[in-house]
C-alpha cells in the first residue's frame, strides 16, 4: 500500500536500525549491517566467509536463521563449538571421536539463538518456508537471515538471469520481514585484481549481481592470520570499490574465531 513519508514517521519498524556492533573497527570504518537491508560477504573460496558470518551471528546474539547449504550439520556444530569455547577444531573433533562431546553442551547454548537449515541445494521457496517456520515457532521473523552460499541455491539454471533471482529474493525478504539478509558469495580466483594482501574489488564478484545489496564487504585471509575486510559498496557510508582500504582483523581459523586486537588474539592462543 502506498503512503506518504509523513506517515512513515509513525510506522513502528526496526528496518534500517543497525545490528549490534561486533567489530568496533567496522563501526569506525562506516561498515554497519542493518535490518531491512542486504549485506553480501564475498571472497574467493576458503577465505573465511563462513567464519566471519558465524562468528558475528554468535556474538550479536540476535535471532538468526542460518541457511547452511555449503556445510553439513556436524561441521557447523563443531565450528560453533570451537567459536564459543575457544577450543581448536581438532580438539572438538577428538571429543566427538571418543564420545565426550557432551562436555560442550553448556557452551553450545551460547549459540541457541541461531536456527540452522542444512538443505544442500535449497530453492528460494525452501528458504522462504524456513523463514515462515521460524515465525511459526517464535512468533516473529529472524533478525538476521544468513545464506551460505549463493552458489548452492537451486535457481533452476546457471544463466545470468537465474542467478540474479537470488539477490532479488534477498532484497524482498529484507523489506518484507524487516530482517538483515546476509548473502555469502564467491569472487574470481584470478590474481588480476591485486596483491595477496588486498581484498577483492567489487568487479571481481561473480555474476555481476552487486547492484541490489546495500552493503558489500569483500574478504581476504592472509597467511599471517589476518582477515582483511573492505566495504566495496556501502549506501550508508564510505566505500572503496577497488578493495584497497581494508579493515584488518586477527583470525584464528583453527578456532573459528576473530579478534580486533593483538592482545586478545594472543591470549586466545595461550588459553588452550
Amino acid at each position: 500500500m502506498a503512503h506518504t513519508l509523513t506517515r512513515s514517521l509513525h510506522r513502528r519498524s526496526d528496518a534500517g536500525n543497525p545490528l549490534p556492533t561486533v567489530f568496533r573497527r567496522w563501526e569506525s570504518a562506516g561498515i554497519c549491517p542493518r535490518r531491512g537491508q542486504v549485506l553480501m560477504l564475498a571472497g574467493v573460496p576458503n577465505c573465511g566467509k563462513t567464519m566471519l558470518a558465524l562468528w558475528q551471528a554468535i556474538k550479536m546474539g540476535e535471532p538468526t536463521l542460518y541457511v547452511s547449504a555449503d556445510s553439513d550439520e556436524p561441521t557447523q556444530m563443531m565450528r560453533a563449538m570451537a567459536a564459543v569455547t575457544g577450543a581448536t577444531m581438532s580438539e572438538v573433533e577428538t571429543a566427538f571421536a571418543v564420545g565426550a562431546q557432551e562436555v560442550y553442551r553448556p557452551d553450545l547454548a551460547k549459540a541457541s539463538h541461531i536456527n540452522f537449515s542444512f538443505d544442500p541445494s535449497p530453492t528460494l521457496e525452501d528458504i522462504a518456508l524456513d523463514v515462515e517456520s521460524v515465525i511459526e515457532m517464535t512468533g516473529t521473523p529472524p533478525a538476521v537471515l544468513i545464506i551460505d552460499t549463493l552458489m548452492n541455491i537451486d535457481v533452476g539454471g546457471d544463466d545470468f538471469g537465474a542467478v540474479r533471482q537470488v539477490p532479488k529474493a534477498c532484497h524482498h525478504w529484507a523489506r518484507h520481514y524487516g530482517c538483515a539478509v546476509w548473502l555469502l558469495h564467491h569472487c574470481s580466483e584470478q590474481p588480476q585484481w591485486g596483491p595477496v594482501h588486498q581484498c577483492p574489488p567489487r568487479a571481481a564478484i561473480h555474476g555481476k549481481i552487486s547492484q541490489l545489496p546495500e552493503l558489500i564487504v569483500t574478504v581476504a585471509l592472509t597467511q599471517d592470520d589476518h582477515m582483511l575486510t573492505c566495504a566495496v559498496k556501502n549506501r550508508n557510508g564510505p566505500s572503496w570499490p577497488r578493495g584497497d582500504h581494508p579493515v584488518a582483523l586477527f583470525a584464528r581459523p583453527d578456532r573459528m574465531s576473530l579478534y580486533e586486537d593483538s592482545a586478545t588474539y594472543l591470549a586466545a592462543g595461550r588459553a588452550w
